[in-house]
């Protein structure tokens, strides 16, 4: 089966990020961005590539821990809005769309600032449901309060944080039969639920080899962390469940460290230490054994990018920076293969500007980031140059390293 063809075969069932919006937010003016199962954020230096993938990062934040938090990360409100020469104030609007065969569901705020203090001036939702019968709710809170559906009457939310999160059970109440059993309506309490958590699992990624070569005592073992510090323990967990995901990371490792044989994890004095075992002598019938630290960054970096590819945990979406640093040119084609058919299981979002990576990914998946009048503007990139690609003219990377790639007006 191609790339291409894995690409589109995601579990229909399973809930999706289909499309993100944002207004104001750093160097975007303006963006509306579909997402695939695979999207991947072209452009050059400078483009605000990490700006678009930084929406889905405030959003995580903002709905998984607070608003505050994911301001204060960004050295505030100041920080986070766009900046504009002629000053003035700027709300800033973000916002976003999940999808799972037959639901639907849109929200978003805007949040206003006054002497570098912010408030959410505005949520804005709506939820879909495609059954029997086609079913849509809308609801909105301005300055804290409810004002959709206009029936509800409840004391003001805090303007410091996001309302939609603590008031969904307000807004979707179970429906009661005259037995009084509860009923599920169309659209239901768990639905939501169940989009809020794809938020809550998604994970970003920043690795860099020093995080994940040294020993480490046993942390988390569920999900990966964002600097792969972890990197031990969750590959000792995989070890002990005998994890047929290991095997990909060990074989699509093995196609470009020359003579790995597998990995180990040890434990020593309370720290886990990962190891690279390799076959070595003339035939590479004698096995040597090093751990992380007498391996080269890009194999290290390599086999965090692997992973967390690979890793069992509920892990909705996977973001990265530019995976393909301090990567050997000649291992592109297996991490391109790799995140394609990653996302066949989860979501991946990544930025690049790597003309060898872009030629062995599908054209679809490619967003197109430029700069334009001081703004960050994305899309699909253009008809001409997707044309171009199509028809074998040329490649993305060979139009991206030429002209750069244009997005779609």
């Amino acid at each position: 089966m191609s790339a291409m063809q894995n690409q589109t075969n995601a579990d229909e069932s399973d809930f999706r990020l289909t499309r993100i919006w944002a207004r104001n937010f750093k160097s975007i003016r303006e963006m509306d961005l579909k997402l695939g199962p695979l999207t991947v954020l072209v452009g050059s230096n400078a483009s605000g590539k990490s700006n678009v993938l930084d929406v889905l990062r405030f959003i995580k934040c903002a709905l998984d821990r607070d608003v505050e938090s994911a301001i204060a990360s960004r050295q505030g409100i100041v920080a986070v809005r766009r900046f504009s020469p002629g000053g003035g104030t700027r709300d800033v609007e973000i916002g976003f769309e999940i999808e799972r065969r037959g639901f639907r569901m849109q929200y978003g705020f805007v949040l206003g600032s006054r002497a570098g203090v912010y408030r959410v001036k505005r949520e804005r939702g709506l939820f879909i449901s495609k059954g029997d019968r086609n079913v849509t709710k809308e609801f909105e809170f301005k300055e804290g309060r409810i004002t959709k559906p206009n029936t509800l009457n409840y004391a003001p939310f805090e303007t410091s944080e996001l309302a939609f999160p603590t008031s969904i059970h307000l807004l979707l109440p179970l429906r009661i039969n005259k037995d009084d059993t509860p009923r599920e309506l169309e659209i239901t309490f768990g639905d939501v639920i169940e989009a809020m958590v794809l938020i809550g699992e998604m994970q970003f990624y920043r690795l860099f080899p020093d995080a994940i070569r040294e020993p480490r005592k046993p942390l988390n073992e569920r999900v990966l962390l964002e600097d792969g510090s972890n990197l031990a323990s969750v590959l000792r967990a995989m070890v002990r469940r005998k994890s047929r995901m290991l095997e990909e990371i060990n074989g699509n490792l093995g196609q470009v460290v020359p003579g790995l044989k597998d990995l180990v994890v040890q434990q020593s004095g309370g720290y886990l230490v990962v190891k690279m075992r390799h076959g070595v002598g003339q035939n590479g019938n004698r096995v040597a054994t090093f751990d992380l630290t007498q391996e080269s960054d890009g194999s290290v970096r390599l086999l965090g990018l692997l992973t967390a590819f690979y890793q069992e945990g509920p892990v909705s979406l996977i973001g990265l920076e530019e995976p393909e640093l301090m990567v050997h040119p000649g291992a592109l084609p297996v991490l391109a293969d790799v995140m394609v058919e990653a996302s066949t299981r989860t979501q991946v979002v990544a930025t690049t500007h790597s003309p060898d990576l872009i030629d062995r990914l599908p054209v679809e998946s490619l967003r197109a980031v430029e700069m334009r009048d001081g703004c960050t503007e994305v899309g699909p990139v253009s008809e001409t140059q997707s044309r171009a690609v199509t028809t074998g003219l040329f490649t993305s990377g060979e139009l991206h390293s030429m002209e750069g790639l244009v997005p779609r007006s």
